[in-house]
């Protein structure tokens, strides 16, 4: 069995829900006592911080379709319309995260978590990929740079979308989606031999290349419109801080097929925007990363058999 030291989860929204598949495959294979350090961005750091936590694979599901089910989290309608100009954002990202409260809760008796504390706790470091927006910047929180900083927060903060979710303020810095500047944050371990990176990469080709495409004799309502003007800023700035890093990774475990077709997956009405998951969606990308990284993990046995023989 190949072993890995360390681990970087791309972010991709919904999508993201396939990398319980691959935390499934490295928990059965007895994989994650060798895994010291996991970065990640977007819903990538959730699952970053989850694996940290060694959160019981069936509760972490569990957890994810208690979430989807919640309907403040899954959708805004048009009553919401004002915060978006009051508070920067329709909901707040930190509504993700209210499984992993309450599993420290339950487990730790805690409400919150620092990055120092989290090493020490865990024995992983964790490595949170966001944007800085007093910078427009990259940022990474982790526990040499920011070790007081909440873990949550800064998970929240990565998980951000913009003018979705209000932006996290943290030390007087506010915070949003880290896919905006670094989607998949593998050049931290640039000291680390590739060889020991388990790089996971959630990329669709064709959810990077198109929108869609929105008729000319359609009329064009506020949610339509913001839902095109967010795949254009999405798509654009993925080709720089994601799409353009892959081939600089020489052996990346590429989730390329979903079946998701859109990595937001997003249904417009004329009073709402919602995103469009059930739990069956849930299991069918469970079962995808499950399948991929065994996929991935059969050219290890090859060159273990090729060495024996």
């Amino acid at each position: 069995m190949k072993y890995f030291t360390h681990l970087v989860f791309s972010g991709s929204a919904l999508r993201s829900f396939c990398l319980l598949g691959v935390l499934r495959y490295i928990y059965f294979n007895k994989m994650e006592d060798y895994i010291k350090n996991a970065a990640g961005t977007s819903m990538g750091s959730f699952f970053c911080l989850a694996f940290a936590l060694k959160i019981p694979i069936d509760e972490l599901e569990e957890m994810i379709i208690t979430l989807i089910n919640i309907p403040e989290v899954i959708s805004v309608s048009s009553d919401d319309f004002i915060n978006l100009f009051t508070d920067l954002g329709f909901n707040s990202s930190k509504l993700y995260l209210s499984g992993i409260k309450k599993f420290l809760k339950k487990k730790y008796d805690i409400e919150d978590i620092t990055f120092i504390e989290l090493s020490k706790l865990t024995g992983v470091n964790v490595f949170v990929s966001v944007t800085k927006i007093n910078t427009g910047k990259n940022f990474i929180f982790n526990v040499n740079d920011t070790p007081n900083v909440s873990v949550l927060d800064a998970v929240a903060a990565s998980m951000c979308i913009p003018l979705l979710s209000q932006p996290v303020k943290i030390d007087d810095n506010y915070y949003v989606d880290g896919c905006l500047t670094n989607n998949l944050p593998y050049e931290i371990f640039n000291n680390i031999n590739q060889d020991d990176i388990l790089n996971v990469a959630i990329y669709i080709k064709k959810d990077y290349e198109v929108t869609d495409i929105i008729k000319t004799d359609e009329e064009l309502n506020f949610f339509n419109y913001y839902k095109q003007i967010c795949s254009i800023i999405y798509s654009n700035s993925l080709h720089c801080s994601y799409i353009s890093k892959l081939p600089n990774f020489k052996n990346p475990l590429l989730i390329s097929d979903s079946p998701f077709t859109s990595f937001y997956n997003i249904k417009v009405s004329d009073d709402s925007i919602a995103f469009n998951i059930k739990d069956d969606d849930v299991q069918n990308l469970i079962l995808q990363g499950f399948r991929d990284i065994s996929n991935y993990m059969k050219q290890f046995e090859i060159i273990e058999e090729v060495s024996v023989s």
